[in-house]
């Protein structure tokens, strides 16, 4: 008895993300195949120079997988800093035969140097000129929706920015840990920048592309979710969050949220810090809008000492929670850090500290991993 092709797609559709049993699946029957090949082939990571041969001689091979490819990840150096291999991106040069084949709705370069910004990965200068001109071309491809670039060497921003002005379609653009060469002219004010983003990230320590994204060239009409993870200059954040008040803002996140101004239309919001985390919660509920829309709200840090029972703050976060009538959850997540106290103590004060929440229902506590970090931060 044959199966209707439907449900053999529903049952495909259904394994997405589970590589192993999707293969199996591509093997079991003709049926399956091509639905299975889908998912597999959908996002492609790209670790290391001995994958791009490989990767060549199969799309040569089979011409129509590469239809399936909407998103490549090219990492030199692993996925986390703990991973860290030689930077071989300069050097390949099949990757170069690999990306005209592919018209990619998602591509990230990625070079994994540390968070500290101290040792940057990939040279932008130093790639070889064919795989140059390709990922020139892909950065600035109609098709393009989605960019993440970290860990980059580079003359100036607008070097970088140039690469993606004429990318009509892109929507989310992230970039971390940058170093420039040059020194920082400002864009043209005659050049225009095509994207129009809908998400935005910027993690760099001095956050050097605000001003740029300011320029009347970039319009951030669109944004509903903005990430600003550098360290330093409040007044470029503000400005930056201001950029998008034409729009309803959704998401926020802000390392180090010291006086921003939390607006009332916000979904979810996002906060690290390196400070005792209650400071922040404190500081957070005394600023909190009247009517606040949100919905979710996280506290990133260390789960640092010193975190114990406050029934004052407690109380204000008692009295505040009338504010935020869509509130569904609080979450808190913490580092554990080397002579500090362990999570479980730091979990155990945080809910003395808080139960109001707990009572409520809306506190989780979870540990921050190195993973977490760069998946919400970079």
């Amino acid at each position: 008895m044959s199966v209707p092709q439907e449900l053999v797609n529903l049952i495909v559709d259904n394994l997405a993300g589970d590589i192993p049993n999707l293969k199996s699946c591509s093997l079991a029957a003709r049926a399956f195949a091509q639905p299975s090949q889908k998912h597999i082939f959908k996002q492609i990571d790209v670790l290391s120079a001995t994958v791009c041969p490989r990767f060549h001689q199969l799309l040569t091979s089979c011409s129509h997988l590469a239809t399936y490819v909407d998103e490549l990840r090219v990492v030199a150096g692993g996925l986390y800093q703990d991973e860290r291999k030689a930077a071989w991106v300069m050097s390949e040069s099949t990757l170069a035969l690999v990306l005209p084949l592919l018209h990619l709705k998602c591509i990230s370069l990625v070079g994994n140097a540390p968070s500290s910004g101290t040792d940057f990965t990939i040279d932008w200068a130093q790639v070889n000129q064919p795989l140059k001109s390709v990922l020139a071309a892909v950065f600035s491809s109609p098709d393009l929706e989605s960019v993440r670039i970290r860990g980059l060497v580079i003359q100036s921003p607008t070097e970088l920015l140039s690469l993606f002005k004429e990318a009509t379609r892109l929507k989310s653009f992230a970039v971390s840990c940058i170093q420039y060469t040059l020194l920082h002219l400002p864009w043209p004010d005659s050049r225009p920048w095509r994207p129009q983003l809908t998400s935005l990230l910027i993690s760099e320590a001095t956050l050097t592309l605000c001003p740029y994204f300011l320029n009347p060239q970039f319009d951030l009409s669109r944004v509903t979710s903005l990430t600003i993870a550098g360290v330093l200059d409040l007044d470029r954040k503000n400005k930056l969050i201001e950029a998008t008040a034409s729009n309803p803002l959704q998401h926020l996140a802000v390392m180090y949220a010291h006086e921003i101004d939390f607006r009332p239309d916000l979904r979810s919001l996002r906060i690290f810090t390196m400070e005792i985390m209650v400071s922040t919660v404190r500081a957070f509920f005394v600023s909190c809008p009247a009517d606040s829309q949100l919905e979710t709200i996280t506290f990133d840090g260390l789960a640092l000492n010193g975190e114990s029972g406050d029934p004052l703050l407690n109380n204000l976060v008692a009295s505040t929670l009338t504010r935020l009538p869509r509130l569904r959850s609080i979450t808190m997540r913490g580092y554990e850090m080397p002579g500090t106290s362990t999570f479980s103590e730091w979990n155990a004060s945080i809910r003395a500290t808080l139960p109001c929440l707990v009572t409520r229902g809306l506190l989780t506590i979870n540990e921050l991993t190195q993973k977490d970090f760069r998946t919400d931060w970079e």
